[in-house]
């Protein structure tokens, strides 16, 4: 009974039926804890809904079960680099991608090798992940998007911040990273963002969402400016009145 619950829990998930998957491993876990198969096959799952700390305590569990699951150091690897526990995450990745990995796994080992000042090595890894798929910032886009229509704010940011490295004129990027900061009260950032935004794009919006940005630091001057901008780019625009 036990091998067919995690099995069929594998299945579920092969098949994207992840609600299925979940409650399969879960009944598996119940009748033994101490499957590392499962508590993987479960962080997975609840990985792919956003239910990111959770899906970090099963994968940590199981690679104190199998601590060489290289499955498990993959995902749990991933999962830290979505949280921006670059150090971690680069430590689990780095056993486990190769030249063959998923694109998307060779540009989280880049960003985590970036973020910790070992630049010329992350170059190496994003390039090979830009040459594998040539759709990947719009990938991390997509998947930055699910993150905010479950109200997660912070692995958002991650993903957004992936599809600006991967693709520095990518303007939809910055859109999304300023307004997830501005969502956060992270003012400065947002207007870094939007700032980038403005320069690769100018409209009226985004000249417009800059202002915002400003007054809410409390930059009133510079925010009148932004918005005598949006309407000399739109001066019907409803915003800026």
């Amino acid at each position: 009974h036990l091998p067919s619950q995690r099995g069929l829990g594998a299945a579920y998930w092969k098949l994207g039926r992840d609600d299925e998957a979940q409650e399969s491993f879960v009944s598996a876990l119940r009748l033994n804890p101490e499957l590392p198969e499962a508590n993987h096959g479960l962080g997975t799952v609840l990985l792919a809904k956003g239910q990111i700390e959770a899906a970090t305590g099963y994968l940590r569990k199981a690679l104190e079960q199998r601590p060489d699951f290289l499955q498990a150091q993959e995902s749990l690897g991933l999962v830290l680099a979505i949280q921006a526990q670059h150090r971690e995450a680069q430590e689990y990745l780095s056993k486990v991608v190769t030249t063959d990995s998923q694109p998307e796994l060779q540009a989280w080992l880049g960003a985590t090798l970036a973020e910790t000042g070992r630049t010329k090595e992350a170059n190496g890894w994003l390039e090979a992940a830009r040459q594998k798929s040539q759709n990947l910032a719009a990938q991390f886009l997509t998947e930055g998007a699910r993150f905010i229509a479950n109200q997660q704010t912070q692995p958002a940011a991650q993903y957004f911040r992936m599809a600006a490295r991967l693709s520095p004129t990518a303007v939809e990027a910055y859109d999304n990273l300023g307004a997830t900061h501005a969502s956060l009260g992270d003012f400065p950032e947002a207007i870094r963002h939007f700032e980038t935004a403005s320069q690769l794009q100018p409209t009226a919006e985004r000249y417009s969402n800059l202002a915002l940005a400003r007054a809410m630091s409390g930059d009133f001057r510079t925010a009148i400016t932004n918005l005598e901008e949006t309407l000399r780019l739109k001066p019907e625009w409803p915003a800026a009145l």
